[in-house]
C-alpha cells in the first residue's frame, strides 16, 4: 500500500495523521481502542496508526518517506513530488509568501484558541469561588455567563478537588 492509500482515507475523514518515532522497533503499529475496565475491544473499527519516523531506510517506499519529511534541502529527497513543492514553498517568492500567510494562520488560531482557554479558565475559577461565597448555582451561571449545568459540573469538580 502505498502512502497516499494510507493517509489520504485518514485526511478525507477529517482525522489528521501524525507521525511520531515509536519504541518498539516497528515501522507502523496498530492501535486499537479498549474499555480499560475490562479490556474489551470498543468495537467502533476507530485506531490510531503509529508510523516510525526513525526508520529511514533506502529499501521501502515508507522508509523513503520518513526520509524526505526529515530533509532541509529538497535535494536530498527520493520523492521528486515532495521535492518538487518543497522547492515551491521554499526557494520561490509565492511560495515563501503562501508559507508566512499559513504560519500567520496557525499562529492566530493558537493565540485565539488560547484567548479562549483563558477566558473559559478564569469564568470557572470565579464560578467556584462565588459557589464558596454561598451564591445560588443559577445566579452564577448568569454572572460568567454560562449554562447552569456547566456551572454545576465546574463547582461538583472543583469542590471535589479541595476535599
Amino acid at each position: 500500500m502505498t502512502f497516499d492509500a494510507t493517509v489520504n482515507p485518514v485526511v478525507y475523514e477529517g482525522g489528521v495523521p501524525v507521525f511520531i518515532d515509536t519504541e518498539y522497533g516497528l515501522p507502523i503499529s496498530k492501535i486499537e481502542r479498549t474499555i480499560g475496565e475490562i479490556g474489551a475491544d470498543f468495537g467502533d473499527g476507530s485506531y490510531i496508526i503509529y508510523v516510525n519516523a526513525a526508520m529511514q531506510d533506502e529499501e521501502t517506499e515508507l522508509g523513503r518517506l520518513m526520509h524526505d519529511f526529515h530533509c532541509k534541502d529538497a535535494g536530498e529527497m527520493y520523492s521528486e513530488v515532495l521535492a518538487k513543492r518543497v522547492r515551491e514553498l521554499k526557494e520561490t517568492e509565492e511560495g515563501v509568501y503562501s508559507m508566512c500567510q499559513e504560519m500567520d494562520e496557525i499562529y492566530n488560531e493558537g493565540m485565539l484558541r488560547g484567548e479562549e482557554r483563558g477566558e473559559k479558565k478564569a469564568k470557572k475559577a470565579t464560578a467556584i469561588s462565588l459557589a464558596e461565597m454561598g451564591l445560588p448555582v443559577e445566579q452564577i451561571a448568569r454572572g460568567v455567563k454560562e449554562s447552569v449545568s456547566i456551572v454545576q459540573a465546574w463547582i461538583t469538580e472543583g469542590m471535589t478537588v479541595v476535599k
